[in-house]
């Protein structure tokens, strides 16, 4: 199955039946209209798949991909990007929402500056007791000077154009955390990034557990290696893995 589209958004789900529906309907909602979603279902236990298949039935340009077994993040999402052909891929979790407007002012901008490869968004980050608004760097400039402190997007609000996924040639799946972050430094010295000041998504976001401080800074100190800047990005990542564990101790001793 290839899947055709002006923009294809990618979706990898696993035991997500609590929050898909709502994360699906967000996208059916957008003003933006020629779309295709490929949602990969990575192994659920629960209605997951169910779900995904009622709207795969119910509308002709959702489509859902199974993996018999459990595969990871980053295997999933290649899958549906090279079952895919379409000049935009679009990344949404099923646990977020997109507001109605998302797609179009992504597209729009993409389409007006043709320098910039990958775009992000601004959005609303939900916790457990809080609601925050919060905006990532904007401009190209700005997410180079701190893309080894800070990863440069909210995962669920990008939109890249499909030869930068190709060039960098795809997330790598050795990368069982922080596939995204891996993703935006590997490809920050040959393609531009940029993040409208917008708010375009409902972001979930879950405390951080040890395993992904971890992977945090093994991809920040691999990528330091590649790009000639072991000392000085190791020694970041150092101070941001640090920083890392005194927050998580900290929220631990509330």
């Amino acid at each position: 199955m290839i899947v055709s589209s002006k923009l294809v958004v990618i979706m990898s789900v696993i035991n997500e039946e609590d929050t898909l529906n709502y994360a699906v309907d967000s996208l059916i909602l957008q003003s933006y209209k020629s779309w295709s979603l490929i949602i990969v279902d990575d192994g659920s236990t629960d209605n997951t798949r169910k779900i995904a298949r009622s709207y795969s039935k119910k509308y002709k340009n959702i489509h859902i991909l199974i993996n018999k077994r459990n595969r990871g993040l980053a295997y999933s999402l290649n899958k549906a990007i090279f079952q895919s052909k379409s000049e935009y891929i679009a990344r949404m979790d099923a646990d977020d929402l997109a507001l109605p407007n998302r797609l179009e002012c992504q597209i729009k901008y993409l389409k007006e500056h043709h320098k910039v490869d990958v775009i992000g968004t601004g959005a609303e980050v939900v916790t457990a007791d809080k609601k925050t608004i919060m905006f990532k760097p904007k401009n190209h400039i700005s997410i180079l000077k701190n893309i080894e402190k800070v990863n440069p997007f909210f995962h669920s609000s990008v939109m890249m154009r499909r030869s930068f996924i190709e060039a960098m040639g795809g997330y790598d799946i050795k990368c069982l955390r922080a596939q995204d972050y891996d993703l935006w430094l590997r490809g920050v010295d040959s393609f531009k990034y940029h993040n409208l000041q917008k708010v375009l998504i409902v972001y979930s976001s879950k405390n951080q557990t040890l395993k992904s401080i971890y992977y945090g800074l093994r991809v920040r100190v691999l990528n330091s290696y590649r790009r000639d800047r072991l000392i000085l990005g190791s020694s970041k990542a150092i101070l941001v893995f640090a920083y890392g564990l005194l927050i998580k101790t900290l929220r631990s001793l509330k």
